[in-house]
């Protein structure tokens, strides 16, 4: 713990990072987009799926694609993609041993909505560990890991040089950047530290 002296800030990614992909969180979130895109465009579940992969190798999100090709709203849509079932996420007494030992401010970071980062939590039993939650709406809705969130983190005092990042996350609307729960790797923000909590599985 010596060398996390100099951090006062930890910025978690929260799917697939604060618990495993084993969850398949994901699983239902990703039948809940093309639901939602079959609806929208009126197409089959299966072509409504192949338009969702479309918008998201195009512009980086599902909802991002929407928004900007389709004139989608993007409360409806995240609503939609996060009514899941949660019980899948089992309390975590390790993990919260582990993020309450690490020093300073907690906040996680994610392309999904505060709603959805609350149910995560609760179910992990870590919501009284974390200072806040910046989700896609604070964003702009324009995911990570384009440099929008470093203006965010920077406007509420999470400078780099004193701030870890931990995790991979998801885009908005729920498709995985990486999968698994993983040992974070170095941020590629200009300036951010390498420094990271060991705990994972």
């Amino acid at each position: 713990m010596i060398r996390f002296r100099n951090i006062d800030t930890w910025v978690f990614d929260l799917d697939n990072t604060l618990y495993p992909a084993s969850c398949r969180l994901f699983d239902q979130i990703d039948v809940r987009m093309g639901e939602f895109v079959s609806n929208l465009l009126g197409v089959s579940y299966a072509d409504a799926k192949l338009r969702q992969k479309e918008l998201y190798y195009k512009h980086g999100t599902t909802l991002r694609g929407l928004m900007l090709e389709h004139g989608t709203e993007p409360g409806p849509f995240l609503d939609h993609a996060h009514s899941i079932d949660y019980s899948p996420v089992k309390p975590d007494a390790a993990l919260v041993d582990a993020i309450a030992n690490l020093p300073g401010r907690k906040l996680i970071f994610t392309n999904g909505t505060v709603r959805h980062a609350e149910a995560v939590m609760n179910n992990l039993g870590v919501t009284s560990l974390f200072d806040g939650v910046f989700d896609i709406v604070h964003a702009d809705y324009i995911p990570k890991p384009r440099p929008k969130p470093r203006r965010i983190l920077r406007r509420h005092r999470a400078q780099s040089e004193s701030t870890a990042r931990n995790g991979h996350g998801h885009s908005a609307g729920g498709e995985p950047r990486q999968s698994g729960r993983r040992t974070p790797q170095p941020v590629k923000w200009r300036h951010s530290t390498r420094l990271y909590p060991s705990y994972h599985r």
